[in-house]
Parts: C-alpha cells; structure tokens; sequence
C-alpha cells in the first residue's frame, strides 16, 4: 500500500522538514498500527491556537482496477499534558484517535487489509492529518516558527517532523482566521 503522510499543516515545500523522520516513517504501516499509539504533538508560537473540531484522521484506500474504496475520518483528541513530550519553544497540543473511535479504525485497517491481499499492486492508499490554525490576540510575529512531532507506538518515542518551520508554511500559506469565528 501506498502511503502519503499528508499533514494538512505541512510539507508543501517546508524546509525544515525532518529527512530522518520521513525515512522512518516509510516503514510505517497505517494497516497494523495501533490506534492508541498515534499521536501528534505541534509546539504553537504565541498568538496562534488551533480550531477546535478541525482535527481529524484520515484512512483511505481505493482499488484501482475496480474501483472498491474504503474511507473513513476519525476525531483526534487533544491533550494538553502528555509523559515524554517533545521540547517546546511555544505552546504544546497534543492528538490522539479518541478512544471512541479506535475499534472504528481497527475495522478499517482490517478491511483495506483484506483488499491490499486480493491485489496488493492495484491498491493505492493514504493517511492523513488535518487540524486548521486560528490566530489569537495580535497573531503571531513575522518569522514565527512552530514545530511537529509524530508518536506511531504506544509509548514510543516522538519523532520530530518539522523543526522550527515558519507558521506561514506549516499552515501551507492560507491565511488563517480568528479563533472562535
């Protein structure tokens, strides 16, 4: 299975993307996976906050040749303290898959399981983030800089994505509205 990590706040030309972690993460398997294990960590500079019921999960497949697909989203949970957190700079949120949500996964990494074994070669698949950034007070300085870290086991490590990338690439240039609008 293919797999795109696509954080909808990065990646689109940030240089500040971590190589090493990029490397690792193309071992990763989004079909065997634990839910409870994923997590998102993101350091936020002062005068920015991140919209609240904008964060979700996204799995999906879709066999090419025929055209069965399987999607679903599920809600990330914010945290506000979490053992073993990154550095910050800023302002630490963190995500995980609500647990409401987990068995819902599970069945679904199992089902796309079930598809990538009747033609592993016509399967294409992506996972991917989504939360929306909101400005707070005044909004960020010029030049403010944020940072992104991804947990893919229970208890494991965090693995830096983006170090220090600028607000206005990590939220991929769109400018971003007032809290609470």
């Amino acid at each position: 299975m293919i797999v795109a990590i696509g954080l909808a706040l990065i990646l689109k030309g940030c240089g500040a993307v971590v190589p090493s972690t990029v490397a690792k993460l193309d071992q990763f398997s989004p079909l065997t996976v634990d839910p409870a294990g994923l997590e998102v960590a993101l350091d936020i500079p002062d005068g920015l906050d991140l919209s609240a019921g904008s964060e979700v999960l996204r799995l999906s497949a879709v066999q090419k040749l025929t055209g069965e697909h399987a999607s679903a989203q599920f809600v990330l949970q914010r945290r506000d303290q979490i053992a073993g957190a990154p550095p910050a700079d800023g302002r630490m949120a963190f995500y995980r898959i609500a647990p409401a949500d987990r068995a819902r996964m599970r069945a679904l990494q199992a089902r796309i399981r079930q598809m990538e074994m009747q033609d592993e070669a016509d399967l294409d698949g992506s996972l991917g983030i989504a939360i929306e950034g909101c400005i707070r007070g005044a909004g960020p300085t010029d030049g403010a800089r944020g940072s992104i870290w991804l947990r893919v086991e229970p208890d494991g490590q965090f693995l830096p994505l983006i170090r220090r990338g600028r607000v206005s690439t990590l939220f991929e240039d769109e400018p971003l509205e007032r809290c609470g609008i």
